[in-house]
C-alpha cells in the first residue's frame, strides 16, 4: 500500500507532520522546520559519467525521477544561487515514489537523485553518496504540524506538537539553509 495523505477530518485523525506548502484548508499549520534537498550520486556513478557543474548539465547525465504521491506527477528540480532560479523537467532513467527506492537506486549508481538532505545524510557521511551542484540550492520546503482549528486541541496533542517542533528545531538539518 502506497504511501497517502490523510484527510483528519474525516479519519479522525488529531495531528500530522506535513513538508511542503499545504493547500488552504480547515487545518492549523504550525510551521516548524525546513526541510531542503540535495543532488548526490554513487562515486562509481560520478566516476563514469562525471560531474555535473550546473543544473542545465543534468539533461545530459542519467537522473531518477521522483514521482509525488500526492499529485501522481512527476515532480521537477528547482535550484536557485544569487537570485538565479532555474527549474527542470528531466526525462528520468527512471521514477519512483518512495524515499527508499530513490536512495536505492543513488546508491546502485543508476543515476544523480535530489533527495532530502535528512535521507541523504548518513550517505553522504559514510561516502556511499557523494553530493553534486554544491554551490546550488535546491528547493526549501516548511514542515508544518496541521491540526484540525474546529477541533479543541487535547493536551497530550499539544504536548506531542510541542515536542515534534522541538525536536525538528533543535536538528540543524531541518533549518533554513
Amino acid at each position: 500500500m502506497g504511501l497517502r495523505p490523510v484527510d483528519l477530518l474525516e479519519e479522525g485523525i488529531d495531528c500530522v507532520v506535513r513538508f511542503g506548502m499545504q493547500p488552504d484548508s480547515s487545518l492549523v499549520a504550525r510551521r516548524v522546520g525546513t526541510m531542503t534537498s540535495t543532488c548526490c550520486a554513487s562515486p562509481a556513478y560520478l566516476r563514469e559519467h562525471g560531474v555535473p557543474r550546473s543544473p542545465e548539465e543534468l539533461s545530459a547525465h542519467r537522473c531518477v525521477n521522483y514521482v509525488s504521491n500526492r499529485t501522481g506527477r512527476i515532480l521537477d528540480w528547482e535550484f536557485a544561487r544569487d537570485g538565479q532560479k532555474v527549474q527542470l523537467t528531466l526525462d528520468g532513467i527512471l521514477a519512483v515514489n518512495d524515499h527508499d527506492a530513490y536512495i536505492a537506486a543513488g546508491l546502485m549508481s543508476f543515476g544523480i537523485v535530489k533527495v532530502a538532505n535528512y535521507v541523504a545524510r548518513p550517505y553522504l557521511d559514510s561516502g556511499q553518496l557523494t553530493q553534486v551542484l554544491t554551490d546550488w540550492t535546491a528547493e526549501q520546503f516548511p514542515i508544518s504540524v496541521m491540526y484540525p482549528q474546529s477541533r479543541h486541541l487535547s493536551a497530550k496533542v499539544r504536548i506531542f506538537v510541542d515536542w515534534v517542533s522541538e525536536l525538528i528545531q533543535q536538528d540543524p538539518i531541518f533549518q533554513a539553509g
